[in-house]
C-alpha cells in the first residue's frame, strides 16, 4: 500500500494598526492558521510571513514578507498557502490574478480561516477569489474615499489632520476627528523672538539655531537645530493661524489652534527668509567694499595680484578697484595689514568704551513691519502695471513713467529698511556681546572675532563708516572715520 505524503503550507498574516479586533493580532491570526493546517494535514515549512501595518489602500507599498513567500512558491516548494482572510493575503484584484497565473503555473491553492477553501485550479474557483477580491478592493477604495473627505472636512474646519505634533505646541484632547493643540509656551516664545530679530534684521538663522540649542529646544523628532529645519518651522504658515494644504492657504478658514505671531509678522518673516534665499553668494571678505580710495574716491574689494618675477608666480591678497568699475587709479593695498589694523581698532573700542555709547537706538520692529509691507506693496503695484501695459491698457511712456516712479520709491523704503536693520543688527550683536562679557570686559575683542562675517561687517561700518586708504606705504595709508566724520586714533 503507497503511503500518501502531506501537502506542504505556508502561513501569511498581514496585521494594520487601524484594526481594533483580536483578528489584527497576529498571534491570533497564526494560532488559527495552524490550527487550520493541523486540521487539514498540512506539514508547515517554513516560519509564518508577516507584514505589519502595511494598509490595503497604500496598495504601491511592497510588502516583503509577501514577496518573500511568492519567491518560495515559484521555486516549487508550497503547496497550499493559509490565511486568516483571502483579504489579509491579496489586497486587489490585479493581485488576484497574478496570483491565479502562479497557481496555474505551481497548482497552489488557499485554505483562509474565514472564507474556506480556494481550488484556483478550477473556473469556479477562479470566480469567486476574483468577486472577494473585487469586492475587497472597493471596500479599500471607499475608505480611502471617506478618509480624503473627512480630512477635507476636518481642515475646513480649521483643525488638524495627522503628522507629528509640530514645534510649538503640545497635544491636547481629541474633537471630532481632528486633534486639538495647546501652545507649548518656552516653544512659542522661541518662535515669536526668532520671527522678531529675523524681521528686525538682529540675528541671523544660523546664530537663532545655536542659540535654541544651547536652551535645550529640540525639532519634533528630537534632533538639534539647524539653518534648514529653524527656516522651515519659522516659515510655516500654521505659526500665524492659517491652514495649508498642498503649498496653499485655505481662505476664509480659522485655524482651531491658537497663533504664535500675526500674519503680518509671518509675512514679513517669510519675505525676509525669501530674500536671504535669492541673494547673491555671501561674501568672503572683512573689509570688502568697506574701504574706499583717497585718491580717486572709488570702492576696494578682495583681489588677488599676480605678478612674475624671472620666471616665478608671486601671488598677493590685497584690497583693490573692482573689475567692474574700471581700474581707477590702481590702488591697492595687503588685505591682511589693513584686516589686522581695522580688528584692532575695534576691539579696542568694544573693549574699553562703554557699550551705551555704542548702541544707536533699541528695535523698532513696528517699523520694520511698516517698510517690508510698503515694498510688498510697490512690488505689486509693479506687477499689475506690468499686467496693464502687456493687455494694451497702458502706452510704452506712460508705462515707463510710473514703473520709474514706483521704482524710486521702491528704491527709498529698501533704504530706509537697510538702514534700521544695520542699526537692529548693531544694537542686537553689542547687546549679546555685553551679556556675554559682563564678567571680563577683555573678552569683548575675542568674541567680536567669533561673530559671523556679516555681522563683523556690520559692527565695522556701524563703528566706522568711512574708511579711507590713501597713498604711500605701510598701515599709516589706513585712516578710519567714526560717525561724526572724525578721525579715530589709538591712543
Amino acid at each position: 500500500m503507497q503511503r500518501m505524503t502531506s501537502l506542504r503550507a505556508a502561513i501569511y498574516v498581514r496585521v494594520s494598526k487601524n484594526r481594533t479586533d483580536d483578528s489584527a493580532k497576529p498571534e491570533r491570526q497564526i494560532k488559527s492558521c495552524s490550527l487550520l493546517g493541523k486540521a487539514k494535514g498540512l506539514t508547515l515549512i517554513a516560519e509564518p510571513f508577516v507584514d505589519d501595518d502595511v494598509s490595503a489602500y497604500k496598495g504601491k507599498k511592497k510588502r516583503p514578507q509577501y514577496e518573500a513567500l511568492l519567491d518560495l512558491i515559484k521555486a516549487g516548494e508550497v503547496d497550499v498557502v493559509l490565511s486568516w482572510h483571502i483579504d489579509r493575503m491579496l489586497r486587489t484584484t490585479r493581485e488576484m490574478l497574478e496570483f491565479i497565473t502562479l497557481a496555474e503555473e505551481t497548482g497552489v491553492s488557499i485554505e483562509s480561516v474565514q472564507g474556506g477553501s480556494l481550488d484556483l485550479s478550477t473556473p469556479a474557483g477562479r470566480m469567486v477569489a476574483t468577486i472577494l477580491a473585487s469586492v475587497s478592493q472597493a471596500e479599500v477604495e471607499m475608505k480611502a474615499e471617506r478618509h480624503l473627505l473627512k480630512n477635507e472636512q476636518t481642515r475646513q474646519a480649521g483643525g488638524s489632520t495627522g503628522g507629528p505634533v509640530p514645534f510649538g505646541w503640545t497635544l491636547g484632547e481629541k474633537v471630532g476627528h481632528s486633534r486639538q493643540f495647546i501652545v507649548d509656551e518656552d516653544a512659542a516664545k522661541a518662535i515669536k523672538t526668532a520671527t522678531t530679530a529675523l524681521i528686525e534684521g538682529s540675528e541671523n538663522l544660523s546664530q537663532i539655531a545655536r542659540d535654541w540649542n544651547a536652551q535645550g529646544l529640540r525639532t519634533t523628532f528630537d534632533k538639534p537645530w539647524n539653518h534648514n529645519s529653524l527656516k522651515k518651522v519659522l516659515v510655516r504658515p500654521r505659526n500665524a493661524g492659517l491652514v495649508e494644504h498642498h503649498g496653499s492657504i485655505l481662505e476664509g478658514v480659522e485655524a482651531s489652534w491658537s497663533p504664535l505671531v500675526s500674519v503680518e509678522e509671518w509675512h514679513a518673516v517669510c519675505s525676509v527668509l525669501d530674500g536671504q534665499r535669492r541673494a547673491q553668494s555671501p561674501r568672503k571678505h572683512l573689509l570688502s567694499n568697506l574701504l574706499t580710495c583717497a585718491k580717486c574716491g572709488k570702492p576696494l574689494v578682495a583681489g588677488m595680484t599676480v605678478k612674475k618675477v624671472k620666471g616665478r608666480e608671486y601671488r598677493y591678497e590685497q584690497y583693490k578697484h573692482a573689475p567692474g568699475q574700471g581700474t581707477g587709479c590702481g590702488a591697492s593695498i595687503e588685505r591682511t595689514m589693513v584686516d589686522k589694523k581695522v580688528r584692532t581698532y575695534v576691539r579696542h573700542i568694544l573693549t574699553f568704551q562703554k557699550i551705551e555709547s555704542l548702541v544707536p537706538q533699541s528695535h523698532d520692529l513696528t517699523s520694520a513691519l511698516s517698510l517690508r509691507s510698503e515694498v510688498a506693496g510697490i512690488e505689486k503695484r509693479m506687477q499689475e502695471l506690468e499686467d496693464l501695459w502687456a493687455d494694451g491698457e497702458f502706452s510704452t511712456d506712460g508705462y515707463k513713467k510710473q514703473r520709474k516712479a514706483l521704482s524710486e520709491a521702491r528704491e527709498v523704503a529698501l533704504k530706509g529698511l537697510a538702514g534700521l536693520t544695520e542699526r537692529n543688527a548693531f544694537a542686537g550683536l553689542l547687546s549679546g556681546l555685553q551679556k556675554a562679557s559682563f564678567e571680563d570686559s577683555v573678552k569683548m575683542g575675542q568674541q567680536f572675532d567669533a561673530l559671523s562675517l556679516d555681522h563683523r561687517k556690520t559692527v565695522v561700518s556701524a563703528l566706522f563708516p568711512k574708511i579711507v586708504i590713501e597713498p604711500g606705504r605701510g598701515e599709516d595709508r589706513v585712516k578710519l572715520y567714526n560717525a561724526d566724520g572724525e578721525e579715530f586714533e589709538l591712543t
